[in-house]
């Protein structure tokens, strides 16, 4: 039987297949994070309470979500303290203030020669 569950990382919408009333292991096919999922028990019960470990079908699981058009997320890493951009821009208005001072005394001394 299919489950639709989210991932509790990511939280993005995938397919399981598992018996009704397992406690599975599975891993969620966008971001890869392992988790824990216990499915509803449909129908008879079971006569065993012990968790059982189930496969999922991680290729059901991305073709039933691209039937619903759900595309996977992508997230861009950016620095934590923002200092490749702090450096850029101190970088940056060193290089305008070098280019101010030479044109500045170029100025200078063109005026100075004649």
């Amino acid at each position: 039987m299919q489950f639709q569950i989210a991932c509790k990382h990511c939280h993005r919408p995938f397919v399981i297949e598992s018996e009704g009333g397992n406690t599975l292991k599975c891993n969620c096919p966008y971001c890869g994070e392992s988790m824990i999922v216990a499915t509803p028990q449909v129908g008879a019960t079971t006569d065993s309470g012990a968790e059982t470990t189930a496969p999922v079908n991680h290729t059901q699981a991305r073709t039933d979500n691209m039937n619903e058009q759900v595309a996977p997320m992508r997230y861009e890493k950016s620095s934590k303290s923002g200092v490749g951009k702090k450096v850029t821009i101190v970088f940056i208005s060193l290089l305008l203030l070098v280019i101010l001072l030479s044109s500045l005394l170029y100025m200078i001394f063109s005026a100075m020669s004649n």
